[in-house]
């Protein structure tokens, strides 16, 4: 066993796996605090902001709002590349759960901020609208297999863990149930536990960032 794992690629190996998880969650939490706190300020100024001549008669978009709206959807995708890149399977799948994480968060933060604004109705639809294109991948990924997409596909190893059920065509993983183990309890802790943990600080590091720049 130690001349495999010796033999293995450093991105291979289950510390670049952990790293790269937890790296992913962190980065995609900020990234999403920081676009869910743009939109609401937008929100705040009637949807539309602009600066320089050409946005003469609209509102003069925050610096926040303007340096974070972009770089959140940078962030957004750097989140997924290095979840596929660096963890590699391992971990709760980040490639299957940023787009409804997303698309259900600007939908409830649309909602929220509709309630006493000018054209309620309008934000308010717009708030479904985004929770509907979140909900519905949601339920076709809790529907194909809830269990990986939570545990992931690998374990920390990098051992290949048991199919729930049988996977649809469109599934990014899929091994045959020959190769794989079914997850222990420690493989859920080491899934669950460092990605939560760093999406929190990823959230608190996103709000921070934004009141920062806000002033």
């Amino acid at each position: 066993m130690s001349d495999i794992l010796s033999s293995r690629p450093w991105w291979d190996s289950p510390l670049v796996r952990l790293a790269g998880a937890t790296l992913s969650w962190l980065v995609f939490a900020a990234s999403c605090a920081l676009l869910v706190q743009s939109a609401l300020a937008l929100v705040g100024l009637g949807g539309v902001c602009g600066g320089g001549e050409w946005y003469a008669t609209a509102d003069e978009c925050p610096t926040a709002v303007a340096v974070f709206t972009p770089l959140s959807l940078v962030g957004l995708v750097a989140a997924v590349l290095v979840s596929v890149g660096l963890a590699r399977g391992f971990g709760m799948q980040l490639p299957l759960l940023a787009w409804p994480i997303m698309f259900c968060g600007l939908g409830g933060a649309f909602v929220l901020a509709s309630v006493g604004e000018q054209h309620a109705f309008v934000w308010a639809l717009l708030g479904l609208f985004f929770a509907a294109m979140g909900l519905l991948p949601l339920v076709l990924v809790l529907r194909a297999d809830a269990q990986a997409a939570f545990s992931g596909a690998r374990a920390i190893s990098g051992s290949p863990l048991q199919e729930d059920v049988d996977r649809p065509s469109w599934w990014p993983v899929k091994h045959s149930r020959a190769e794989t183990t079914a997850p222990q309890q420690r493989d859920w802790l080491l899934a669950v536990v460092p990605a939560l943990a760093a999406a929190g600080v990823g959230l608190w590091l996103g709000v921070a960032l934004f009141r920062a720049a806000a002033g």
